[in-house]
Formats: C-alpha cells, sequence, structure tokens
C-alpha cells in the first residue's frame, strides 16, 4: 500500500495485492477522499468474478489473501463492485466517477462452483458514474505478460482526456483499440472543469 501522491493536481493512491480488510477499509479512505465536485477514478486489476442470485447480479473482485471455495466464501470475502460504487457516491463529494475494471477473464482459481462465472457481467449503472470492463463475462482475456500494462490499461491511458469533452467517445476509442469492452453510463457530454464556487 502506497500513500497518495499529488501529481499535477491528481491525488493518486495505489494499492498491490490487497487484503480483505486492507480492500475494504482503503476503498473507503479513498471514497472520503474524493473532493466536492472532483472526478473519483477507480482502475482495478485481477481476479474477478460475477454470480446471479435471486435476480441479482454480484460483480465481484478479489483479495489476494483469501481462499474461496464457493460462492457464499465470493459474496462474503470479496469486494462487491456495487458496493464500491455505492461508497463512491454516498461518500465521496464526486461529481462523476470514473470505473475501469480489468478483472474479465475466465479466472484460473474460480471454485468449482455452477454460479461463480469468471468474469464481469453488465448491470444498471448509477446516474453520475461510467463503468467499464475489458471484456463481458462472455469472452475472455488473456493475463497481460509479466508487468506488461493490459489492454484497457493502455488504451485508457492513450484516451483519458478524450473524457473532458464526451465520456461515450472515450469509450467507444478504448473499446475499438482493446476489441472487445462493455461500458454504462457514459455520457455524450464530457465530464467537464469543477464548478466555480
Amino acid at each position: 500500500v502506497q500513500a497518495p501522491v499529488k501529481l499535477r493536481g491528481y491525488s493518486v493512491t495505489r494499492i498491490e495485492h490487497t487484503t480483505q480488510k486492507q480492500f475494504k477499509e482503503k476503498t473507503e479512505a479513498f471514497a472520503h477522499s474524493v473532493p466536492t465536485n472532483g472526478v473519483a477514478l477507480v482502475y482495478f486489476i485481477g481476479l474477478g468474478a460475477n454470480i446471479d442470485r435471486q435476480g441479482k447480479t454480484y460483480n465481484l473482485l478479489r483479495p489476494s489473501d483469501v481462499e474461496i471455495r464457493n460462492e457464499g466464501d465470493y459474496r462474503s470475502r470479496c469486494l462487491n463492485l456495487g458496493e464500491l460504487i455505492e461508497a463512491l457516491t454516498e461518500i465521496s463529494g464526486s461529481r462523476h466517477n470514473l470505473v475501469f475494471i480489468d478483472a474479465c477473464w475466465d479466472s484460473p482459481i474460480r471454485p468449482d462452483d455452477q454460479n461463480v462465472k469468471g468474469g464481469m457481467k453488465s448491470f444498471d449503472v448509477p446516474a453520475g458514474t461510467l463503468a467499464m470492463f475489458a471484456t463481458t463475462s462472455q469472452g475472455t482475456l488473456a493475463l497481460p505478460a509479466s508487468d506488461a500494462p493490459s489492454k484497457l490499461a493502455i488504451a485508457l491511458a492513450k484516451h483519458l482526456a478524450k473524457h473532458d469533452t464526451s465520456m461515450k467517445a472515450a469509450c467507444e476509442a478504448i473499446r475499438d483499440d482493446i476489441g472487445n469492452a462493455w461500458f454504462g453510463g457514459a455520457r455524450d457530454a464530457g465530464i467537464g472543469p469543477a464548478p466555480i464556487a
């Protein structure tokens, strides 16, 4: 875990090999750190899975220290993407939340449970939030070799500035570069400058 770093007006927090406890604590701390009318950007790379249960979809991001044996373990020990977005919406003072999830390949360490599917699944994105996955749960995406950046990371860095003028155009450009992606909540308008107080 690294402390936030300020660079060109941005505060950057990097968390690696996160434990279950750190996942929750650092997510909430990040949400509290977003200034009023700021823009929160979350990029996650790691293992993820989705579960459909009683008409509800759970997109789950896996910490590095948990043992997963079944669906119940996934739901109780992983970070629910919906709860992450809820924290950004309710705790932070952001005007926009940009969430990019690079956990969409089929997990090689998924439990032998028919209800658990590798990768993320599309969902209804709340107002004020953009969510994007490198690929849907129906597709696969190879893990990057060693420490090389993933296709989503490369495309995101290349097209990030486009979000200033059109979130939708930025997402379409990223999708064109990586070949397969899902996004929701993107507006034709951009994130724009912070309102003047």
